[in-house]
């Protein structure tokens, strides 16, 4: 016996192959191939049998047999349950001798959804504290979450590990915090064609990654907008970020943005200014809402109208049908 092939780490719900190389004795031949999931036999190939393969049932355990040969045994749809030490024994014929390895292989209930970033701001401006959670329903503690701002990793300093928490929906969340200040080293100059942003802005990019051992990495990014005008932030306030829930999902944060920075002396009459914007802007609004709404009566008169029409119509279509009172 050479050696065994059994993947480490597999995710529920897999498929998986199973090798095991061998090499027999001088001028021997293959008696029987052997597999066991802890001391239990699930696979058997005996060459000069009709039917080489035979199969066992074993707890965990789904075998393939249109796809199982000598060299590979395929096992299908995984569960916690396929957890354990696996072993080839290879037999020799005449002399019976037997040789055998094992691997352990272990089974890990995956994450049932992307990560989800939470509490951030939609848009922020340097020296502001960008602070939330990605968080992620999982069955084991195995799952690792990292962050990553602009592609570079985020070091412990900036993180709070909340581990394993009950949600409020009764799941089992993995839970890791962010509180990082913004510098202006973070900012990424992007053009935009959306009709929300200017045609230029500054954005920095904030991506959570959930990793399982050596199983694939699930991952959510968002582009968090620069505000130019720090002091105006909450005329109106700014929006938090909603949960994204897709592998690679990608939102850009709608946010206030100007065309130039105010100085502390100029605040008060920019504010007085901006206040005055906004009750205009209002006024617009009300103003709209008022024409909208005096469009739809005017529709519904004319509707009201149109039907009573019809309704004059049909009266005079049963008078005309009507049989005549004359006396017999």
């Amino acid at each position: 016996m050479e050696n065994v092939h059994v993947p480490r780490y597999e995710v529920a719900g897999a498929d998986v192959d199973l090798f095991c190389y061998f090499s027999l004795s001088r001028n021997h031949t293959l008696y029987s191939l052997k597999w066991f999931k802890d001391g239990m036999e699930f696979f058997r190939f005996v060459p000069e049998n009709t039917q080489p393969i035979s199969l066992y049932w074993v707890t965990g355990i789904r075998v393939d047999g249109d796809k199982s040969n000598l060299n590979r045994v395929h096992l299908k749809n995984l569960t916690e349950l396929s957890s354990g030490t696996y072993q080839c024994e290879v037999q020799e014929d005449l002399s019976f001798l037997s040789s055998m390895k094992q691997a352990e292989m272990t089974v890990l209930a995956g994450p049932s959804s992307d990560p989800q970033l939470e509490g951030f701001e939609s848009s922020v401006t340097t020296g502001d504290i960008l602070e939330g959670n990605c968080t992620i329903p999982v069955k084991s503690s195995l799952v690792k979450l990292t962050f990553y701002v602009n592609n570079e990793l985020m070091e412990d300093s900036y993180l709070k590990n909340y581990g394993l928490i009950n949600g409020s929906n009764g799941k089992l969340m993995s839970v890791l915090g962010l509180k990082l200040t913004v510098g202006d080293k973070h900012w990424t100059k992007s053009n935009s064609n959306s009709s929300h942003l200017p045609n230029s802005f500054n954005y920095l990019e904030l991506k959570c990654v959930a990793t399982m051992d050596s199983i694939d990495s699930m991952w959510v990014k968002v582009k968090i907008i620069q505000e130019s005008h720090p002091t105006l932030r909450r005329f109106p306030p700014r929006r938090r970020l909603p949960p994204v829930t897709r592998t690679g999902a990608e939102r850009e944060g709608e946010s206030l943005v100007t065309s130039s920075r105010i100085s502390p002396c100029d605040s008060n009459n920019l504010l007085i200014s901006r206040i005055a914007e906004l009750i205009s802007n209002q006024n617009e609004e009300l103003a709209k809402l008022s024409q909208i709404e005096n469009s739809r009566l005017q529709t519904e008169r004319e509707a009201v109208a149109l039907r009573r029409e019809e309704l004059g119509f049909f009266r005079d279509s049963i008078r005309n049908k009507a049989p005549s009172n004359e006396t017999r």
